[in-house]
C-alpha cells in the first residue's frame, strides 16, 4: 500500500468536501437538497480520480484505499466539525451517504474496467 496515496487524496477528499460546504454556508446555500447533490457530485467526481489515480488492476486492490480514506474523513469530521457540531454529525444521513461514496466510488474506476485489466498501453 503507497501511503502517500492513501493520506494525500484521503486529505484532498476532506478538503474539498470541506470547502465545497464552506463556500454553500458563506453564500446562505447550504439549505435545501441541491446543495446536498452537489456536494455529493463534488465528493463522487474527487472519489473517483483518486480511485483513477491509483491505477491498480482490480477493484479488491482499491478496497483498501477507498475504506482508508472514508476512515480519514471521518477522524477529520471529528477534529474539525466536531467542536461545531458535536455529535450529532455522525448522526446525519448525509455524513454516512458520503462515506458510503468515498468508499464505493474509487471501486469503479479500476485499471480492469477501463483498460481491459491491462497496465501496459494496449494499444499497440
Amino acid at each position: 500500500m503507497k501511503f502517500s496515496a492513501l493520506f494525500g487524496w484521503g486529505i484532498i477528499i476532506y478538503a474539498l468536501s470541506y470547502l465545497t460546504w464552506s463556500i454553500f454556508i458563506a453564500y446562505g446555500l447550504s439549505e435545501g437538497i441541491m446543495s446536498k447533490l452537489i456536494s455529493l457530485a463534488a465528493l463522487f467526481i474527487v472519489a473517483a480520480i483518486a480511485g483513477r489515480s491509483l491505477h491498480l488492476i482490480s477493484w479488491r486492490d482499491i478496497l483498501p484505499y477507498s475504506i482508508g480514506w472514508a476512515i480519514l474523513i471521518a477522524i477529520f469530521d471529528g477534529v474539525l466539525a466536531f467542536p461545531y457540531a458535536g455529535w450529532q454529525i455522525y448522526s446525519e444521513i448525509g455524513v454516512w451517504i458520503g462515506y458510503i461514496v468515498v468508499v464505493i466510488t474509487p471501486l469503479f474506476f479500476a485499471d480492469e474496467v477501463w483498460v481491459g485489466g491491462k497496465t501496459e498501453n494496449h494499444l499497440t
